[in-house]
C-alpha cells in the first residue's frame, strides 16, 4: 500500500481520488517504520479535507442568514458561544425562571433542590441536570433569561418517595417528590442523573 492511497476513502459517492499525504508519496510504500506517520496524516486528511462539499455547504447556507462580514468581527471562541451558549450553567438565574407547581418558593424540598444543584452539583452534573429536564445539556445562547415563555421551567411536586424524580422534557417539568430530608433528595436526585434517565418518561 502507498501513502498516496489516502484519498480513496474520503468519500464512496464522490469517486477514489489518490492524493499524496507526502510529496512522493505515490512511490512511498506504508511499512512499520512509517505507518504511525501515515495514520496521523491520513486521519488529518480525513478530517480537514474529507467533508469539504458537506462544509462548503454549510458556509454557503450561512452567508444567506448571516453575510461574512459580519461572522468576521467574531474571534473563534466568540463565534462559538454564540453559537453553542455559554458554558457554564447560571443556577440563580435558572432558579428565577422556573416556576412551582405543588410547592412553595419557601416549601424545604425547593430550597433542598437548589442547593443541591449549587452545592452538591458539578458543572458536568448540571448539564446532565438539564439535559434531563429539558433534553439540551446546554442553557439557552443567551441565557435563561433571555428566552422567550418555551423556554420556562416548571418543579412539580409529583411522584412517590421511594422513586426518582422524573421529568417531561417537551414541557422542561421535572417531577420532584416531597422528599423527607435533604440527604434522601440530593441521593435519589443524583441516583436520576447516574443512571443516565433521559427524561422523557411522560414527554
Amino acid at each position: 500500500t502507498s501513502a498516496a492511497t489516502a484519498g480513496s476513502a474520503v468519500a464512496a459517492d464522490v469517486g477514489k481520488v489518490d492524493v499524496e499525504l507526502v510529496r512522493g508519496g505515490a512511490a512511498t510504500p506504508v511499512t512499520n517504520a512509517n505507518k504511525r506517520d501515515f495514520v496521523a496524516r491520513k486521519a488529518r486528511f480525513l478530517v480537514t479535507n474529507g467533508a469539504e462539499a458537506e462544509v462548503e455547504a454549510m458556509r454557503d447556507g450561512l452567508s444567506k442568514v448571516l453575510a461574512p462580514k459580519y461572522l468576521r468581527m467574531f474571534s473563534a471562541e466568540e463565534l462559538q458561544r454564540v453559537v453553542r451558549g455559554p458554558e457554564r450553567i447560571d443556577v440563580a438565574e435558572w432558579r428565577r425562571v422556573t416556576a412551582l407547581s405543588g410547592y412553595a418558593a419557601e416549601s424545604k424540598q425547593v430550597l433542598w433542590f437548589w442547593r443541591c444543584v449549587e452545592e452538591d452539583l458539578d458543572e458536568s452534573a448540571r448539564q446532565a441536570l438539564l439535559l434531563f429536564w429539558s433534553a439540551s445539556s446546554l442553557p439557552p445562547v443567551f441565557g435563561f433569561r433571555s428566552a422567550d415563555d418555551d423556554f420556562d421551567f416548571e418543579i412539580e411536586r409529583a411522584g412517590r418517595t421511594r422513586e426518582c424524580p422524573t421529568a417531561s422534557t417537551c414541557h422542561k417539568l421535572l417531577r420532584l417528590p416531597a422528599y423527607a430530608s435533604y440527604e434522601e433528595l440530593r441521593r435519589k436526585l443524583v441516583m436520576a442523573l447516574e443512571l443516565g434517565a433521559s427524561g422523557f418518561a411522560e414527554a
